[in-house]
């Protein structure tokens, strides 16, 4: 992503995910389901109750190649699941 001249932040958990969104108000956020602290779903249902960030695309990371969190993740509305 660097390569295309994006600018990216990292987190260690979902706890201090929320904080730079508030400093750095991504664009895009690619988030891991499984976290410490926070997970992913707490993280993604935190931003969506953020007026200013409610539409902030969100893409879900997971190791585990369950479909039916795939399709939930779809429903409650993710943009991408990788």
């Amino acid at each position: 992503l660097r390569s295309i001249g994006a600018r990216l932040i990292t987190a260690s958990n979902g706890q201090e995910a929320t904080e730079k969104v508030l400093t750095d108000y991504p664009t895009l956020i690619i988030s891991d389901l499984n976290m410490p602290d926070m997970d992913g779903s707490q993280f993604f249902d935190w931003l969506r109750a953020q007026p200013t960030f409610a539409g902030t695309p969100f893409v879900c990371l997971s190791s585990v190649a369950d479909e039916m969190e795939k399709l939930a993740a779809f429903d409650r509305g993710v943009e991408d699941y990788w």
